[in-house]
């Protein structure tokens, strides 16, 4: 009897044993089938080279990408495809070419996309922010003082200034203080006014 029990216990050891070794063998093949499975990311860059690509009127495909630009870093994007003539250029001059498009709802999401400017990429982008505010001056203003980031805000402005430059600088000043007279501003709204004045005049 007592080697019947023994053969008995050790049987149902070796049973449990083997569900064990199953168990984990099923689980180390979840966990490889897990890892060979690529995971989908969602990026800002893809997001706005994909809007870039729509094959859809302009004023839909630029709606689209000022809602995808915020916080989109320029390097990663133009890294996003290999070609003679660079991907980031390309863009900002596709949005240059099209400003009538870019709403004010959109420029809160324009300021937001600086990161990694460099170059002409620089200037061109400048070129826009620089012509949207000449253009729409009380709209860009209500942007740049709903800014929280000073040192952001100081960062677009000089892109203002130096896009201006380009311009008779005593004229510009005029331009904008004439605006300035004409229309009621709160003092938060001088504050940043006084800093583009001065930033036109001296924008380097």
């Amino acid at each position: 009897m007592r080697i019947k029990r023994i053969t008995f216990v050790g049987c149902c050891l070796l049973l449990s044993i083997s569900a064990l070794l199953a168990s984990c063998s099923n689980h180390s093949k979840d966990a490889i089938q897990q890892t060979d499975t690529p995971a989908i990311s969602y990026n800002v860059e893809n997001s706005l080279y994909a809007a870039y690509q729509e094959e859809a009127a302009d004023e839909q495909k630029v709606n689209d990408m000022m809602l995808q630009i915020a916080n989109v870093d320029w390097k990663v994007y133009g890294e996003l495809r290999n070609s003679e003539y660079p991907l980031v250029i390309e863009t900002l001059e596709y949005l240059y070419n099209h400003l009538a498009l870019i709403k004010p709802e959109h420029y809160s999401n324009l300021v937001l996309a600086t990161t990694n400017l460099d170059g002409a990429a620089s200037e061109q982008y400048a070129a826009i922010v620089g012509e949207l505010f000449l253009n729409h001056k009380s709209e860009f203003l209500d942007t740049l003082t709903g800014m929280t980031d000073k040192k952001h805000r100081s960062s677009i402005i000089s892109k203002i200034a130096y896009n201006l430059s380009y311009k008779d600088p005593k004229e510009i000043k005029q331009e904008i203080t004439v605006w300035q007279t004409r229309s009621k501003h709160n003092s938060k709204e001088n504050e940043v006014i006084a800093e583009i004045i001065e930033a036109v005049e001296n924008p380097y």
